[in-house]
């Protein structure tokens, strides 16, 4: 007797009901103790291999920086900026205009003077605090951005020093020095303003 073709393939099981079904030698095999056809639960026995776990990092929100921090460097980056530029160019200007009227016989001397005055008081040393002190305030003061303790101890006895070399220098000539010491004692107040001191107090990562 000859087997009848089937038409299923291969992978799908032949019903029973289907023409010239043979169970195949030794029956079918069972599933092991535990397992069911259309079960998924682990068997009895068998050691589970656990999953990691997925921990979800909240970042704490950063606290906002205050606008007296912002305002305190904006404040000495234009005044540094502009004594700088400006001093420069005078200097540059006076070392022209000497060379000029050296020239001129017939010019007044007075001026002539004055510019010697300007040019060998410089020399001499002034220049070095003209020059130094704004520049040093210039980086100090985008020093303050970073919101370090040690940034705002660091601008505040820079501070304390211009003002004690602007009394030294313009002991006698109040007028003129009440200005710039106004301008760096306003820069530095606001910088212990209790919203500033608790910024800057904060911890750092």
């Amino acid at each position: 007797m000859g087997y009848q073709p089937q038409f299923v393939p291969p992978s799908q099981p032949v019903p029973p009901s289907a023409p010239g079904y043979s169970p195949p030698i030794g029956g079918y095999t069972q599933p092991p103790m535990g397992y069911s056809p259309v079960s998924t639960d682990v068997p009895p026995g068998y050691l589970t291999v656990p999953q990691p776990a997925t921990y979800v990092v909240r970042q704490l929100p950063r606290p906002q920086r205050p606008a007296v921090v912002a305002m305190s460097a904006s404040m000495t980056v234009t005044a540094s900026a502009l004594w700088v530029c400006a001093l420069a160019l005078g200097w540059l200007l006076a070392a022209a205009l000497q060379a000029r009227l050296q020239a001129d016989q017939d010019f007044d001397g007075q001026v002539l003077i004055m510019l010697n005055r300007f040019s060998a008081r410089l020399l001499d040393g002034l220049a070095i605090p003209l020059f130094g002190l704004p520049t040093v305030a210039f980086v100090a003061a985008f020093l303050l951005l970073s919101g370090r303790r040690w940034a705002q101890l660091f601008y505040t006895v820079l501070g304390a020093a211009t003002v004690g070399w602007l009394i030294w220098w313009l002991h006698d000539r109040w007028a003129w020095a009440a200005a710039p010491i106004a301008y760096v004692v306003v820069s530095v107040v606001i910088l212990w303003t209790p919203a500033a001191v608790r910024w800057f107090g904060r911890t750092r990562p």
